[in-house]
């Protein structure tokens, strides 16, 4: 640790001289809560700061059945240019892998991000079909058969369909939340992703071996579902499109 911290050490000192803003994210195996207790690690923070780089991650990162760790570490050193930023920094509770997923946001409220543009789609339901095709059935074609030319006659069948159309398949919005699933994610894959993520917060507050047990093995099973589905998925749409042009 002594070797590593003495070689960041001047890595950090050449970072510092550029005057620039610098973020330092990783798995550094140097546990955070140790500092005040154990020098190596007290150095290895002092030296940081002295460098104008200051921890993010305060709380446990990794957690286990009867430890809890701050090895992943993200530093952040603002340069020598007054900054107006906020810093929100965190963990995500989640299951991924055996760390807690961390986060960083430079936030500057002068400059607000654009908002994501909502995305509309149409539904293709069976009553939505069958609703057109009664439409389609009901128009008055007369004007269309009587036009003295194919332009206006074109037009007006344009304009009956299009209206007819429009009517039985309007556009909606698309949550942003749906927009981001992915294709072969069906209605029981996230139901089911929800109940894994309810094991694992049952067993991390519990530390009980059996809770343990049982996120496993249902994390094994649908583990297995969703591959098998996205599996599914791609196979269905190579065997649509094998003979297309595209």
């Amino acid at each position: 640790m002594d070797k590593f911290a003495s070689l960041f050490e001047g890595l950090l000192e050449t970072v510092k001289k550029t005057k620039l803003p610098c973020l330092i994210a990783g798995d550094f195996n140097i546990d955070l809560m140790k500092y005040g207790i154990h020098t190596p690690t007290n150095n290895y923070v002092d030296n940081l700061l002295l460098q104008n780089f200051f921890p993010t991650i305060f709380v446990p990162t990794r957690l286990a059945v009867d430890t809890a760790t701050v090895i992943d570490h993200i530093y952040y050193s603002p340069g020598s240019k007054f900054s107006s930023n906020y810093i929100h920094s965190g963990n995500f509770w989640y299951d991924v892998t055996d760390h807690l997923p961390n986060y960083f946001m430079l936030i500057n409220y002068s400059k607000l991000p654009k908002k994501e543009q909502p995305r509309f789609v149409r539904l293709f339901s069976e009553s939505s079909i069958n609703k057109f095709k009664d439409q389609i059935g009901n128009v008055d074609w007369l004007d269309t058969y009587s036009a003295i030319d194919t332009g206006t006659a074109f037009d007006n069948f344009e304009c009956m369909l299009t209206t007819c159309f429009n009517d039985c398949f309007p556009l909606v919005r698309l949550s942003l939340k749906h927009a981001r699933d992915k294709k072969w994610m069906t209605a029981g894959i996230a139901i089911s992703c929800r109940t894994k993520h309810r094991l694992f917060r049952k067993w991390m507050k519990s530390h009980n071996p059996s809770d343990e047990q049982k996120y496993k093995n249902y994390r094994a099973v649908l583990k297995r579902l969703t591959t098998a589905a996205e599996l599914s998925y791609y196979k269905e749409q190579f065997d649509v499109n094998a003979n297309t042009v595209k």
